[in-house]
């Protein structure tokens, strides 16, 4: 978007513009899709019976038509999101609730994306973005580093990686020998277990205080 503005109370479970005729409800989690020139809103509310909704709409300020509940099944989810297929995204590695902000003239977008191995819980994350002379945003791609240096690994000893969620299944260890100092990269060969699929890839640290290690990146082969 080049030029924009704030809309105020566009779409409502109370009050005005009060478009949720089945509860008052509070409203949040919304996301917005367009498809052939209609507004797809979704929403979530905190209901056991109807704890996602749409509305739809001619444009993105309304007026909307009255939100009607989503028939979820046995799933009483919130944080409805519009899911779009394509051959880059990854279904099991959503992401959600996102905002922007500037820190020390660097802008950035923090959201959350899965983790544990499962759909329910999830880790936030945080990617430098630029502006371009339009003012557009180009597309930014997650990362497992986010906007920072090097993962450094506070108060290690030992390192173990771990597939699944971080209590499950130790794949590879690495225990720092006594005295190791160095100014330089090392590059660090271990035998890991051999494991299909596609998994969640923990790391963790274990050891006395100060900074031991700095990992700059892992490689399976």
């Amino acid at each position: 978007m080049e030029k924009w503005q704030l809309e105020k109370n566009v779409f409502a479970s109370n009050g005005e513009n009060d478009k949720v005729p089945y509860n008052n409800s509070l409203l949040f989690a919304p996301d917005c899709a367009e498809k052939n020139g209609r507004y797809y809103l979704y929403y979530c509310q905190p209901d056991r019976d109807n704890a996602e909704g749409v509305t739809v709409s001619d444009s993105p300020t309304g007026p909307f038509s009255p939100g009607e509940p989503i028939d979820t099944g046995p799933y009483k989810q919130i944080d409805p999101g519009v899911f779009i297929y394509n051959d880059v995204c990854n279904s099991g590695n959503w992401n959600n609730h996102g905002s922007i902000a500037e820190f020390k003239g660097q802008w950035y977008v923090f959201y959350h994306r899965s983790t544990h191995g499962c759909k329910t819980m999830r880790k936030a994350c945080i990617e430098k973005i630029t502006f371009l002379d339009n003012g557009t945003i180009p597309e930014v791609k997650m990362t497992s580093q986010g906007s920072g240096m090097p993962l450094k690994a506070i108060n290690g000893g030992k390192i173990v990686l771990s597939a699944g969620k971080p209590w499950e299944r130790r794949i590879c260890e690495y225990e720092a020998p006594e005295g190791l100092q160095t100014g330089q990269w090392l590059v660090i060969e271990l035998p890991a277990e051999n494991i299909e699929g596609i998994h969640a890839l923990w790391i963790q640290c274990y050891g006395g205080e100060g900074d031991l290690f700095e990992i700059d990146w892992l490689v399976f082969n």
